[in-house]
């Protein structure tokens, strides 16, 4: 799995919080600090590795530190189920790439 963030971030503001599995974060990682920089925004990447409301939580109060503008979902079902509810809840957008 290769996920280029050039391909799905025309338009995205920022900063955005990337919430990706281990297996997204070995494929792709390596890519992103270029791309975002390309896209003028910065980043910061979180793993998650299973979707609980304490996991939740603890990435809402991350986003809020980060001032995140935009919540980007990678990998499994976890960090999509994790960036859904982080995103409604603040009212972001989320952009997923399973």
């Amino acid at each position: 799995m290769r996920v280029d963030p050039a391909d799905v971030l025309a338009g995205v503001s920022g900063p955005v919080l990337v919430l990706a599995d281990n297996q997204a974060i070995s494929a792709a990682a390596p890519n992103w600090a270029a791309a975002f920089a390309a896209a003028g925004t910065t980043h910061r990447v979180r793993l998650v590795e299973r979707a609980s409301e304490r996991e939740v939580a603890a990435v809402l109060a991350e986003a809020e530190h980060l001032g995140a503008a935009t919540i980007l979902a990678v990998g499994s079902g976890s960090p999509l189920a994790v960036g859904q509810a982080v995103a409604g809840r603040l009212g972001l957008p989320l952009l997923t790439a399973p």
